[in-house]
Parts: C-alpha cells; sequence; structure tokens
C-alpha cells in the first residue's frame, strides 16, 4: 500500500514522471451521510478514484478504482478495490483485492479471519492477503489470484526500479523503467 504513503516510491503525482491513461466518463468521487456521532462518508490515507461513492461507510489506506461504492457503515482497510466493486451496508473487509464488479453482501466479513475465509472459498495469501474474485472454480482462483500477485510484483518491481534510477540520475528521461 505504499502508493497512498504521504512519499510513495511509485509517486503518481510526480510531475516529471506523468501517468498516460485514459478516463471514462465518470463524475468525481462523492462522500455523503455525513451525520457527526453516526455514520459518515470518509476516505483517510486512500486514493479514491473517479465515480466512487462512499455512503456512510469508513476507508483507510486503500486504493478504490473508478465506479467503487461503499455503502453505510461498511469499514475497507487496507485493500485494493477494482472497478464497479459494491461493498455492502455494515461489511468490514481488511487486506483484500477484491476483483471487477463484484458486490460484496451486507454484514459480511472478509480478511479478518484468514482461516475462515479460505473455508468460504476465498484465496488467501501466506501474509494474510484475501484475492476475492467471481466464483470460479478453484484452480482458476488460485490462477486469477497468481495473476494478481504477479501484477503487484510487476509494480513493485518497476517502483524498486525507478527509485534506483533516482538515486543514479538526475535526468528526468532517465527516470523511465520503459520508452515514452
Amino acid at each position: 500500500m505504499d502508493l497512498v504513503a504521504v512519499n510513495p516510491v511509485f509517486n503518481l503525482y510526480d510531475q516529471e514522471w506523468p501517468l498516460r491513461t485514459s478516463m471514462p466518463p465518470l463524475p468525481p468521487a462523492k462522500f455523503v451521510f455525513a451525520t457527526e456521532g453516526r455514520c459518515m462518508g470518509l476516505a483517510l490515507d486512500s486514493i479514491v478514484s473517479h465515480g466512487c461513492i462512499i455512503s456512510g461507510g469508513r476507508v483507510t489506506r486503500s486504493v478504490l478504482s473508478p465506479g467503487v461504492r461503499v455503502e453505510r457503515g461498511a469499514s475497507v482497510d487496507s485493500c485494493l478495490l477494482f472497478s464497479g466493486v459494491q461493498v455492502g451496508a455494515h461489511s468490514r473487509l481488511r487486506n483484500c483485492i477484491v476483483d471487477h464488479n463484484l458486490k460484496i453482501p451486507e454484514h459480511a466479513v472478509i480478511g479478518l479471519d484468514p482461516e475462515t475465509n479460505r473455508r468460504e472459498g476465498h484465496t488467501v495469501t501466506d501474509s494474510g492477503l484475501v484475492h476475492r474474485s467471481r466464483r470460479l472454480p478453484r484452480r482458476e482462483r488460485a490462477r486469477d489470484c497468481n495473476a494478481g500477485v504477479l501484477l503487484a510484483s510487476a509494480v513493485f518491481c518497476i517502483a524498486t526500479r525507478v527509485l534506483a534510477d533516482r538515486e543514479s540520475s538526475s535526468t528526468p528521461a532517465s527516470r523511465f523503467p520503459f520508452p515514452p
């Protein structure tokens, strides 16, 4: 979750190393139901993409992709939620990667007890990271989780290379790990 750190190794806001991406036409993120002392739409130390709605839920140290919805009373901590994920009311998620367009039911608890998550059919890494994917046969779920771990490893390798390049060179063009 280095992306949400104050000074991440792979800084998305570095103007000398721009991101090249296209964004779907979605409205800005929205935080609703701010009732002091009751449920409150809130995100702390997180990246919240456009089109997200935090509707009385709490998000901490997480990355929310476009179009994610977190309902009232839900808690999302140290998670990566891909686009279109819906987190039901009063659900609790911790240390999770949730695949595209999945709906987490109300009162679900994922990532707090790895053994229970394994029994429920989720893929759980040795470090306790839970991968919630589409309902696929166990072998295919493992392959999807491995792809997610592979993607995370690739991002880590790029970030490590960027850091090494920053230390060895002062020219911005040499900091790209691949051609622009």
